[in-house]
Order: structure tokens, then C-alpha cells, then sequence
């Protein structure tokens, strides 16, 4: 064959295969940008949602009750689907189109997370006509008249009543035509159970709930005490030598109530957040003294109001400080007086909730590495999973394969939580193994999701993704918006992503980071500029700088919006400093290399206080000290219990008997009173001996507690339960009963001790 023959036969053969293998390659390319194009609108759809979130909950005031939380988050969720559909090209479409692409919406709040995702109902039957009308069934899809003319369903009066998927009706929930709803599930906390031994005798049994931050609250029996306990957990000695009204105090777990209300002037099952602070108290932290002055803060509002003004909590002076704002702002003020007020009333204020957070966390820190010291990865408890030990060797077998909600623990079992260590150390054992539980829970219960939605949508086969360590890292370190979509046509394949979003400008977390700090004679100066604890910019001019400190958020929103007068609380005047906002501009301790932090120097931190403390400035360490401490007493915490103590009932008058006069009462087990601050009194059926003439109407006691006699009335001919609370806090030594002796009326009663519960600290 000639050379130009062969020639034609290549070209006939080769031409068709480069115009398949072309069209090919550009259809490749056109669903990689396709694909990109997607993420980029899913993404977008994503951050509308966070933006809805951070606006609502920054002009809502109850934005952190739990109720006000789910329609927040619902509204954001609506946003999500409707930013998603008007960017796909669909936004005339209903929301019933788009959903079924969407296998679950993650949203992590600060203790707990909701998963948005389709589930399967039942579906009610409607009113309809049956052929006995004795056998109506309701609009709410209920067996209405008895079981007469219902035979064929064999229900009877109160049934539930299904439709069946084929016609006809039925009152067994399993031949149910099925319905399919998107609903947001119901909120799921961080927590896990732990137990140790016999939790009645020296072990221990209580559920934790965690937070993104160190924020805990602990319910459960340890040694035979029920305890309710909450705050937050810091490094054991962070916090050293609290001196109130000149009075130093120490801060071990026994000494919670009396530090506590030195400081706050509260009990300690009292809102911590209106503070009733001590006219002086100081605390050190890390050697770096924080001192406050309530008297300062009462001199301050009575000189600006020229009125005498009586104040006791933090709560009534920042009343006054907005009132201070409102007229500023409202009549442009410009000379230095009313400013100066704001400035150094806004400071104050600040110094007696960081001393007041510092004393909390130190009492609440103290008896958790008192009281849970000893607890281990090991000891976590869950109904899924089944341990066995075998010798030495820990190993776990599961119920029901890889679905086990702590299945990962196995890799290292032996952590011992509560350590002492830094807790807000990203290496620290606390930080591990809290993450470990939230990270667990999530992916547990969107792999259940996941389920879910195959079952219902079967023409795609929907896993659960698997995620980086840094984007938990990043879920885990704030509220986070997480998006799934699949099984959207993209080109050559089917669309299957995520994204993430997370937020630092929101009313109910605290990011360090995102704290900015104001020379004190700057703050809401137009010549003053906000910047970072680190940032080069944020220079000294004396030895004795005081800094303003605020969030983020706070110069985003411009405060808080005031519906009522349609304008803002108060803008913020201070210039944001340029190498702060934009944190790849400069090499500091918030810069962040991958996930970690480090100096100029390249070393390397992973805790925030380690990161406070290699400032080199003692004023800007206070600072930094004080503003996180601020923001987090500032935080309305959703988990937060309404008591923070113990109790356990050492006498139960389970025989019933009636005492005449005097009594002796025995308890089995030794009271420790160094442990117990109240101890609660339950007395019934008193009644009197005198059947005539005048009685009075008062039975007097007199309790001999270790040889300390205390009064208690009683209302005499009552058959209701009466309680009497008996402050032991100031009695030290054992106690194994006490004795009780009639001091008035001088004829004969009865009554009943019913019950003595002794209420720990």
C-alpha cells in the first residue's frame, strides 16, 4: 500500500477515536467544574446559614434558651435550603424537590448538636366515612365511637388509626403507609456516663456533659453523695492565693462555699451571674495578680449621677453603664467626662467578673480532681458496647460491630482524664478525650441519618464521609455548620460533598482569638484602634497599662440591635487595626501554621494560657487573663445547673415511729462536717398532747449537734411535711448522730422526724 493510502486509512481509523477521546477529556473537565461549581454553592448556601445563625442570635435575647435555640436554627436551616436552590437554579421549586439531595444538615452548638435530616412516620388516617358510622374515625385519626363497626381494625375507643399503603385502614403501626419528614431532631449534649467500682461505698457513677470549651456540669453519686455540680474546669494551681476583704482564702473543694460567697456574695446554687461582688478581692493567676473593686464601681456611677446610689451586684452597675452608652450615644456627647465614666466603669466591671470566674472555677476545678482524680478512658459506660477485661489486657467486644458509640476509646483505654493538666491544652488528656466523646456522638448518630436516608432514598447509596482531623478540629472548636449533599446529576457523575462553616462571632461561645483589646483612656476613641493580645501594634506607653477587651462579634453587629428603639445599643468608635483582622499579615501567637500556633520564634503552643504567659508585658498577661475570664462568666450556659452541691440522706424514718418530747438519733455511717455545709431536717405529723384549754400554737426545739445546740419551730397539728434547714458549716469533726430535746409547750407532743439529709459542698 502507497504511503498516502496508508496515511488515509490511519486518519479514517484514528479521527474518530481523538474526537471520542476529546469529547471525553472536555466532558471530564466539564464535571470537574461542574463539581467545583456545586461546592462553591453549597458552600455559599452553608455560610448564609451561619450568617442567618450569628445575626439572630446576636439581636435575640433569649437567643440561648433552649426553645428561642431551635427556632434559630430552624430559620437557619430555612435560609440553607433556600440559598441552595436559588443557587442551583431551582428557586421556584419547593422545598420538597431539593430535600431529598439532602442526607443531613450538622449543626454543632456549644454543648450539644442538632442533625437535620428525613425520617419515616406513619401515616394518620384522616375524617373519613366508614360504613358504620359508629365507627367515625377523628380528624386526629383516632377509633372515635367504642370498637362497634370497627371490627375489621380490632381497635377499640382511643386507637390510633393508620392509612394502609394500598388503601383501606389499620391500627398497626408496622402496615403503615410510610410518610417521609425532614424534621431537626431532637438536641443531643455532649455527655457520657462513667463508673468506678461501688458508687454507694467509695466508687463512683455520674454522667458529665461537655462543652467546645472546658464548661462542665456533673450529676451522679460518688461515695454515696447525689451531686449536681457545674462550672469550669482549669489547671490544678492556675489559679493561687484569693485574698477577699483582706481575708485570704483557700480554694480547695471544702472552702467552695466560703470563698465563693466572699466574692459573690451568694450561696452557691445562686445565678453566679448577677454578681454581688466583695468591695476587694484578688486572685493570682499564673503569678499575674487580678485585683477588683467594687467600691470603686459604686463611686464611679454615684459621681456621674451626682445621686447617692445603692448597688450590690454587677448586674445593677451594668444597668447603669448602658444607660451611660444610651447618653452618650443619643446626644453626641464629645467632651472627656461621660466617656471617661464609660471607660472606667466598663473597666471595673470587667476585673470583678474575671476574679469572679477565676474563684468559681478554682472551688469547681478543685473538687473535680479531688472527688473524679482517679477516673479513666476505661471507666465510660454505654448500653451499645460490651468490655471485657481479661487479666491486665483491656479489650473490647462490641454488639453491634463498628455503630458502637465509643468503639475508638479502644486504641487507648488507660487515659486518665482528670489529671491536673492545662484542660484547654489541645494535648492534654481532658481535651483528648472530651473530643473523643463529642467526636464519637456525632458520627454515630449521623451514621444512624445516613441510614435513614437509604432506607428511604434507595437510588443512591449515602455513607457517612469520612472527615480530616482538622476539619473536626475545626467542628469542634465552634459552632460549625456541617452540609451534606448528594446524588445531584453532575456530568459525567453524581454530585457528593460537604461543607463546613464554622463561626466565631456568636452570642455563645468564646474564641481567644477573637478577643480584641483597647487601651483603657482609648476605648470607643476614633483615634484609638483595636487589636489582638499579641499583635505587635498594640504598644505599651507606661508600666501600668489597663486594657478594654471585647469580642469580635461586637464590632461586626455594632453591639446589640435595641428592637424597641430601632437603633444600636452603641457603636463601637475604635478603628479595627489592620494586621489583626487579617491575621496572615503578621507571625504572632493567633497566627495560625496548619492547626497549631506559635510565636516569631517557631515554638510552638497549644494552650492558650501557655500562650498568655510568654507575653512580655505583665500588663497585657492581666489583660489577656481578664478578657477571656470576662467573656466566659458573660456566656448564658443552656447546661447549667440550678444547684451546684451534693447531698445524701443519712436518717430515713422508715419504721414510722412517733417521738414524744426528746430524741436520740443514730446514723450508721460517720458524717465528715468539713465535707457537709447544711444539713436538712424533714418532720411530720406533729401533733399536740394538750386536748383542751389553750394550746400554743409552735412546738420548740432544740437540736444538740457535737455540742452545738441550735433552735428549731415547728408548726404544731399539721400533717403536712415541714422542712427546717440547719447551717453546720462552721462545725468541724464526726458526726455520728445528734439529739434532739422539747424546750416549749411544757405538755406532751408528738411529732415525727421523718427524714436528715446532709447537704455537701
Amino acid at each position: 500500500m502507497k504511503v498516502d493510502g496508508l496515511g488515509i486509512v490511519l486518519a479514517i481509523i484514528l479521527l474518530p477515536i481523538i474526537l471520542v477521546v476529546t469529547y471525553y477529556v472536555q466532558l471530564q473537565v466539564d464535571t470537574i467544574a461542574t463539581e467545583n461549581s456545586y461546592n462553591t454553592k453549597l458552600l455559599g448556601a452553608t455560610y448564609d446559614a451561619m450568617s442567618a445563625f450569628e445575626i439572630n442570635t446576636a439581636n435575640e435575647e433569649l437567643s440561648s434558651v433552649a426553645d428561642s435555640m431551635r427556632s434559630i436554627v430552624l430559620a437557619s436551616n430555612n435560609i440553607f435550603l433556600n440559598t441552595l436552590a436559588t443557587n442551583l437554579g431551582i428557586s421556584n421549586a419547593s422545598k420538597e424537590y431539593l430535600q431529598p439531595y439532602i442526607p443531613a444538615v450538622l449543626y454543632t452548638m456549644y454543648d450539644g448538636y442538632y442533625i437535620y435530616a428525613p425520617t419515616e412516620t406513619a401515616k394518620v388516617a384522616e375524617k373519613t366515612e366508614r360504613d358504620n358510622e359508629t365507627g367515625l374515625i377523628t380528624t386526629q385519626g383516632y377509633i372515635s365511637v367504642g370498637d362497634e363497626g370497627t371490627e375489621d381494625l380490632d381497635g377499640i375507643y382511643g386507637d390510633i388509626v393508620y392509612e394502609k399503603e394500598n388503601g383501606g385502614y389499620t391500627i398497626k403501626k408496622e402496615e403503615a403507609k410510610k410518610e417521609t419528614d425532614y424534621i431537626l431532631k431532637s438536641y443531643v449534649q455532649y455527655s457520657a456516663n462513667y463508673k468506678k467500682g461501688d458508687p454507694d461505698v467509695n466508687g463512683k457513677d455520674v454522667t458529665i456533659n461537655y462543652t467546645l470549651d472546658n464548661y462542665l456540669n456533673i450529676v451522679g453519686k460518688v461515695k454515696g453523695v447525689y451531686y449536681t455540680k457545674t462550672g469550669y474546669l482549669i489547671k490544678k494551681d492556675l489559679v493561687k492565693n484569693a485574698k477577699i476583704n483582706e481575708a485570704d482564702y483557700n480554694l480547695d473543694a471544702n472552702n467552695e462555699d466560703d470563698a465563693k460567697n466572699a466574692i459573690l456574695g451568694l450561696k452557691t446554687n445562686a445565678d453566679e451571674t448577677t454578681i454581688k461582688a466583695a468591695d476587694k478581692a484578688s486572685v493570682k493567676v499564673n503569678d499575674t495578680l487580678i485585683s477588683s473593686n467594687f467600691a470603686n464601681i459604686k463611686n464611679i456611677i454615684s459621681n456621674a449621677t451626682n445621686d447617692a446610689v445603692n448597688i450590690s451586684t454587677i448586674t445593677e452597675a451594668e444597668t447603669y453603664l448602658e444607660k451611660f452608652y444610651e447618653t452618650y450615644d443619643a446626644d453626641k456627647v464629645t467632651n472627656a467626662a461621660p466617656l471617661t465614666d464609660i471607660q472606667n466603669l466598663e473597666y471595673e466591671i470587667q476585673n470583678c467578673k474575671a476574679v469572679a470566674y477565676y474563684v468559681s472555677s478554682a472551688c469547681f476545678s478543685n473538687w473535680v480532681y479531688t472527688n473524679l482524680g482517679d477516673l479513666k478512658s476505661s471507666d465510660i459506660q454505654d448500653d451499645a458496647m460490651t468490655r471485657y477485661y481479661e487479666g491486665a489486657n483491656v479489650n473490647y467486644q462490641f454488639s453491634s460491630g463498628v455503630n458502637d458509640l465509643y468503639y475508638d476509646f479502644s486504641q487507648n483505654p488507660e487515659i486518665t482524664i482528670f489529671d491536673g493538666e492545662d484542660p484547654e491544652d489541645t494535648e492534654s488528656n481532658f481535651n483528648t478525650h472530651k473530643m473523643e466523646v463529642i467526636k464519637n456522638s456525632i458520627k454515630y448518630n449521623l451514621n444512624l441519618s445516613m441510614s435513614a436516608y437509604n432506607n428511604i432514598y434507595t437510588q443512591y447509596e449515602s455513607s457517612m464521609p469520612v472527615l480530616l482531623d482538622e476539619e473536626w478540629d475545626k467542628i469542634l472548636s465552634n459552632i460549625s455548620i456541617v452540609s451534606f449533599m448528594q446524588g445531584w446529576e453532575c456530568g459525567l457523575s453524581i454530585y457528593n460533598n460537604y461543607q463546613i462553616v464554622s463561626s466565631t462571632n456568636n452570642e455563645l461561645t468564646v474564641t481567644p482569638s477573637e478577643i480584641y483589646y483597647v487601651k483603657k483612656d482609648e476605648f470607643n476613641k476614633e483615634e484609638g484602634s483595636y487589636h489582638r493580645i499579641d499583635c505587635p501594634y498594640l504598644e505599651e506607653s507606661s508600666d501600668t497599662d489597663q486594657y478594654i477587651s471585647f469580642k469580635s462579634k461586637e464590632v461586626k453587629y455594632d453591639k446589640i440591635y435595641d428592637k424597641s428603639s430601632g437603633q444600636y445599643k452603641f457603636d463601637h468608635k475604635n478603628l479595627a487595626c489592620y494586621t489583626c483582622i487579617n491575621t496572615n499579615n503578621y507571625d504572632g501567637l493567633f497566627a495560625p501554621e496548619g492547626s497549631d500556633f506559635y510565636t516569631s520564634s517557631g515554638k510552638r503552643y497549644t494552650s492558650y494560657y501557655d500562650r498568655i504567659s510568654s507575653l512580655n508585658s505583665d500588663d497585657k498577661k492581666k489583660a489577656g487573663y481578664i478578657g477571656l475570664a470576662k467573656e466566659r462568666q458573660d456566656i448564658y450556659k443552656t447546661n447549667a445547673l440550678p444547684v451546684s452541691e451534693g447531698y445524701k440522706i443519712i436518717y430515713d424514718n422508715s419504721t414510722n415511729s412517733i417521738i414524744t418530747n426528746n430524741e436520740n438519733v443514730s446514723f450508721s455511717n460517720v458524717i465528715n462536717l468539713r465535707e457537709v455545709k447544711k444539713l436538712q431536717l424533714t418532720f411530720s405529723d406533729t401533733k399536740s398532747g394538750n386536748s383542751g384549754g389553750s394550746r400554743e400554737p409552735v412546738l420548740n426545739l432544740t437540736v444538740n449537734i457535737n455540742g452545738i445546740f441550735y433552735p428549731i419551730s415547728l408548726n404544731l397539728d399539721q400533717t403536712k411535711e415541714q422542712t427546717v434547714i440547719v447551717d453546720v458549716s462552721s462545725i468541724a469533726g464526726n458526726m455520728n448522730g445528734m439529739s434532739f430535746s422539747k424546750t416549749s409547750p411544757n405538755y406532751n407532743v408528738t411529732y415525727k422526724i421523718k427524714s436528715i439529709k446532709a447537704i455537701y459542698k
